[in-house]
């Protein structure tokens, strides 16, 4: 848990992979899409997405606090909040922006690559 400010989950970013960095992403741009194992739905540049952390099941959410690395006004911190069955709220929201000229060229500035997917039915 974060020592300070919101005092809620911390969410950390490291190159290891294992269960813990696994998220559930749900398609929050045009939500009543159904689901089709066949044909995917990729993210693109202004989709609008909703992540739950899989083991917690808390989802990402972002306040209006600094974070405790940080004293910059313009850095706010995100965390882990909620619990099994829990809703969510507005600040669970997140907006993708591909930044075309940081990005390889060809289909990376088009929409975001995944390293692996797990169909909702085996999660």
């Amino acid at each position: 848990m974060f020592p300070t400010g919101s005092n809620q989950q911390q969410v950390t970013l490291y190159p290891h992979s294992d269960d813990n960095n696994n998220w559930i992403l749900t398609n929050q741009t045009d939500p009543e899409v159904p689901y089709n194992a066949s044909a995917p739905v990729f993210i693109g540049n202004g989709a609008v997405l909703r992540l739950m952390h899989q083991i917690t099941e808390k989802r990402l959410h972002s306040h209006d606090v600094r974070p405790p690395v940080s004293d910059q006004e313009w850095q706010n911190e995100v965390s882990g909040y909620g619990f099994p069955g829990f809703d969510g709220d507005a600040n669970d929201y997140f907006r993708v922006e591909i930044v075309k000229d940081k990005s390889t060229p060809g289909v990376a500035r088009e929409r975001v690559r995944y390293i692996s997917s797990t169909s909702p039915t085996n999660v």
